[in-house]
């Protein structure tokens, strides 16, 4: 304070206050040169996370950004006397405490809604260096013997004369807290020069036709054509050829143990060959490699109506040189068995999906508007009602349909559906189809239809007549011959097919209808 005095009396006679203000503030800044560089470098880190994030930069200043600056500058506004602490355990207490303030600042946010993520927890520690960089000037500047830092050229000079005050017990701990520091410092620049690299690992997943992890293809008509998305990115830290074999496994699990009864080879996609990418869990999620893949399947292996299994997607690391057979089975292939158990036991990367393949057949019935045929349906007794039936063979044979049309009136209770009226409209018959796949991104595959006026020229007794108009479709099946406009409420197999059909047993197309009386 001497020197400060003395020399502020000189400038009160040869200086303006100007010309003081900055001297006396040259001075401060002088003074406290380390609260203002770590103010400084910690509102120049900010920047450099988000303008320059792979500068190494980042890593030099972040490093004592979470390991020193907190504990320095929570010392320095504890203990602002200069005979408080000495240097060396200045030094020595603001790297432990550091360490215990940076991991309570992120357990605090972690019950936060920000929770443990890059941008809380930069602003939440840099706004405790400054807050408490303020406090440590205020009371540095309170005292009368503050604790300076260190001057470079005197440093080791005063390092030295305060070992050598110590004695025993505390020159013993003095050497080796400065082991320790040195250590740590040596470890700390190994890490930065040689840093250990980071997980292996491959990112491989299937998305629906959205892009979403829903909407999966699960129920498909043979033929018909599904389209998923697949995914790969490659955090190997090396170059990586991949394989995706493709199979269609009939599986089962029974015991603890896996049963592999069918294993049909699909398609093999690759090689695809991808350099490392590193795993970014700052910004948001970037695909590496994907793929729209469309597959149908053409057959039941078999079965008569439909195939239940998975389609299952392998993945090799490396350049997959075996051939295959498409569609050949290889549920008796040791390789290929072992490919798939290695999947269910996690030591291979494998992906599935559920799958039902079945036959079926389009049966709809629209309005004179193209429309598909909504409820109810207003008749009048001797006026048409234009209809389109349409109908696709999806069923891997030629097929003999057939429609017939009825007229129904129907109760429900506990015991079931009584059918009290069973009139006889029309047949429609027989319409031989060849099979054919099923039209993509259609609602209805144009295989045949027909524009049809329907006309009931009686309400059956009803002013109006209310119930249920029913299409039934025969697949291969013959109708019988019957009578138009008759009534079929005491033919029992008559019945039992329409109680199928409203109980949603049996294919065919109801809806309710009212029937009125021609003015």
């Amino acid at each position: 304070m001497a020197d400060i005095n003395g020399y502020l009396s000189l400038s009160d006679q040869s200086l303006n206050k100007w010309d003081v203000f900055h001297i006396a503030m040259e001075l401060e800044i002088r003074r406290d040169w380390d609260l203002y560089l770590m103010i400084g470098l910690t509102l120049l880190l900010i920047p450099i996370i988000y303008i320059f994030p792979d500068s190494v930069l980042r890593t030099v200043i972040g490093l004592p950004f979470l390991l020193f600056f907190p504990g320095y500058l929570a010392i320095a506004a504890l203990f602002p006397r200069a005979d408080d602490l000495d240097s060396i355990e200045r030094v020595a207490l603001s790297f432990g405490l550091s360490i215990a303030i940076t991991p309570l600042i992120g357990f605090g946010l972690n019950y936060t809604p920000w929770g443990i993520r890059l941008d809380p927890i930069l602003f939440s520690i840099s706004g405790f260096i400054l807050i408490v960089a303020l406090v440590a000037l205020q009371r540095r500047g309170a005292v009368l013997e503050p604790y300076l830092p260190f001057d470079p050229f005197v440093t080791v000079e005063s390092v030295w004369r305060d070992f050598q005050k110590e004695q025993g017990l505390d020159k013993a701990l003095s050497v080796i807290l400065a082991l320790s520091i040195l250590s740590s410092v040596v470890a700390l620049a190994y890490v930065i020069a040689f840093p250990r690299q980071g997980e292996s690992f491959t990112e491989f997943y299937i998305l629906g036709p959205d892009g979403k992890a829903s909407g999966y293809p699960n129920q498909l008509i043979v033929e018909e054509n599904a389209t998923i998305i697949i995914g790969l990115a490659n955090h190997e830290h090396r170059t990586v050829n991949y394989t995706i074999v493709i199979w269609l496994v009939n599986i089962s699990f029974e015991d603890n143990q896996t049963q592999i009864h069918e294993l049909y080879f699909f398609e093999k996609i690759g090689p695809i060959e991808l350099d490392h990418v590193p795993v970014d869990i700052e910004g948001p999620w970037k695909k590496q490699w994907e793929m729209n893949y469309t597959f149908s399947i053409d057959t039941l292996f078999g079965e008569e109506s439909q195939w239940r299994g998975k389609i299952w997607f392998s993945l090799y690391k490396e350049d997959h040189a075996r051939e295959y057979t498409e569609l050949q089975d290889y549920s008796n292939d040791e390789e290929s068995v072992q490919s798939i158990l290695d999947g269910v036991k996690n030591k291979r990367l494998s992906l599935n999906l559920n799958l039902r393949v079945s036959t079926a057949t389009e049966f709809y019935v629209l309005d004179g508007d193209m429309q598909p045929l909504t409820s109810p349906l207003n008749l009048t007794e001797n006026q048409n009602l234009t209809l389109t039936f349409g109908i696709s063979n999806h069923m891997l044979r030629t097929v003999n349909y057939s429609i017939v049309i009825w007229m129904v009136n129907s109760s429900t209770d506990a015991n079931g559906t009584n059918i009290t009226e069973l009139y006889h409209i029309d047949t429609l018959g027989p319409i031989e189809l060849e099979h054919i796949s099923p039209a993509s991104g259609q609602n209805f595959t144009d295989q045949w239809n027909l524009s049809y006026n329907l006309s009931v020229n009686t309400t059956f007794g009803g002013d109006p007549w209310n119930g249920t108009v029913i299409f039934d479709l025969h697949i291969d099946e013959i109708p019988e011959p019957y009578v138009p406009l008759d009534d079929y409420a005491n033919d029992d197999d008559s019945v039992e097919r329409v109680t199928d059909i409203l109980e949603k047993l049996r294919p065919g197309i109801t809806r309710s209808a009212v029937l009125n009386v021609e003015v």
